[in-house]
């Protein structure tokens, strides 16, 4: 497994996954990933979870009803409304989480 030790996300493969969202916030790092119901994504989001950073996934389909240690958001990255509004429901559970 390549881990180079630069990036917490590891392979070459995960960090084409990795959203355009990632930030500092209160209790530690945000991440957005788009394509993480499966495949790479998925393991992306899965490893950067266990690190201790805050992920948010993305698909198409209805998250799976299968528990994952992110939190997964139904957005489609073609559409400009689907987007603004899985934007919109991260900053509202960050909002949440700052003020616990």
């Amino acid at each position: 497994m390549y881990d180079s030790g630069r990036a917490p996300w590891g392979s070459p493969s995960c960090r084409s996954h990795i959203g355009a969202i990632i930030a500092p916030t209160v209790t530690g790092k945000v991440v957005f990933i788009t394509g993480a119901s499966s495949g790479n994504g998925q393991a992306c989001a899965r490893r950067l979870a266990r690190r201790g950073y805050q992920v948010f996934g993305t698909s198409r389909r209805p998250p799976p009803e299968a528990e994952e240690p992110f939190e997964m958001i139904t957005m489609d990255v073609t559409d400009e409304t689907s987007v603004r509004q899985a934007v919109a429901i991260v900053a509202e559970i960050e909002a949440t989480l700052a003020r616990v």
